[in-house]
């Protein structure tokens, strides 16, 4: 009985004690296939979340491991998605992502630097202090040691809307040479007509400052702020802001004549809606396109961005006279497709 219950105790502790696996990345793979353009039903619009049920179900993470590290085990891949043959490829990924992100926003995580949310850090100094997870007066949940950063959001809503697990360092996610996904867009700031939902877009840390050192990942969501309170109302979206950002924000509404955007990303709290204005606008690089963007080329870089030799994606800022090349050429092809027409 002895020799038996010192064999379980030593099966236990080999297990428990077993370091976690590490997960690579697959975003360079990512692709949706299927639908049929054009095509939407409330049918099409069920479907984009059929399959929650069975993807909560799943394990978000490797249980029974140690962690190397405070980041915690990394994050499982979801099963690929599929769409139903009679809807829109495009129109479905991107309600998809929106509805991922809704869904994400509710659970009230808080902003960690954690691998996956869910997962609860060891109730020790090294694991549960600030510098890891928002501090107590900032979150918006009771159990704040539940979150997960800026990349590692984006990277949870493109693996659980379509088992595309990126790169979730901030660098290699923006201009890593073998793992940035998708398409690199560089749209001009001003031009948000052009920025589509799912569309990731990468803040430098200092406005400033020129090169930018690229330090944040949004996601775009489409939708246009209304006035007042509400989920997407102007004031409550400045109100999700952290404090020190608020200020610019609401200058750069009152003073800007179109309409404001709703992004996603982990900040300060965590995960929610914020209104594109004041640092964001301020610190916007570049973007990166994943939905419906056809066969790549990698490494796809955008001008003016570099991943350096120490681990950072710096980007530098276009002139004027520049952009205005740049809006010359765009005319330019616009007039060539019209002739070719």
């Amino acid at each position: 009985m002895k020799l038996t219950l010192a064999l379980l105790c030593f099966f236990i502790t080999l297990v428990v004690s077993r370091k976690c696996t590490y997960h690579p990345p697959n975003n360079i793979s990512y692709v949706v296939t299927g639908g049929k353009s054009g095509a939407w039903s409330s049918a099409c619009e069920a479907s984009t979340t059929a399959d929650f049920a069975y993807r909560d179900s799943l394990p978000e993470y490797e249980q029974n491991c140690t962690p190397v590290n405070t980041w915690g085990p990394q994050a499982y891949e979801y099963p690929r998605a599929s769409i139903k043959e009679q809807c829109d490829n495009t129109r479905w990924q991107q309600t998809r992502v929106l509805r991922v992100i809704e869904k994400i926003i509710a659970k009230e995580y808080n902003y960690c630097h954690h691998h996956a949310p869910k997962w609860t850090p060891p109730d020790t100094p090294e694991f549960r202090n600030s510098k890891i997870c928002s501090p107590p007066e900032k979150s918006r949940k009771k159990n704040f040691w539940n979150g997960i950063d800026c990349t590692h959001f984006t990277s949870l809503v493109y693996n659980y809307a379509f088992g595309a697990h990126l790169n979730t360092a901030t660098p290699m996610q923006a201009c890593g040479v073998d793992f940035a996904p998708g398409k690199s867009l560089t749209i001009n700031v001003n031009k948000t007509e052009e920025f589509e939902i799912g569309d990731i877009l990468f803040i430098g840390g200092n406005s400033a400052s020129n090169p930018l050192t690229i330090t944040h990942a949004v996601i775009w969501t489409g939708i246009v702020a209304v006035k007042g309170n509400g989920t997407f109302g102007i004031d409550t979206l400045i109100n999700n802001l952290a404090p020190n950002q608020r200020k610019a924000a609401q200058k750069y509404v009152d003073e800007h004549g179109g309409p404001i955007y709703v992004i996603a990303d982990s900040h300060y709290n965590g995960p929610n809606y914020r209104p594109f204005a004041g640092w964001y606008t301020g610190a916007y690089t570049f973007a990166r396109r994943l939905i419906n963007i056809g066969p790549l080329d990698h490494p796809d870089q955008p001008s003016g961005a570099k991943y350096t030799n120490d681990g950072k994606c710096m980007y530098t800022r276009p002139t004027e006279e520049e952009e205005d090349d740049d809006d010359e050429q765009e005319e330019n092809e616009d007039i060539a497709r019209i002739f070719r027409i």
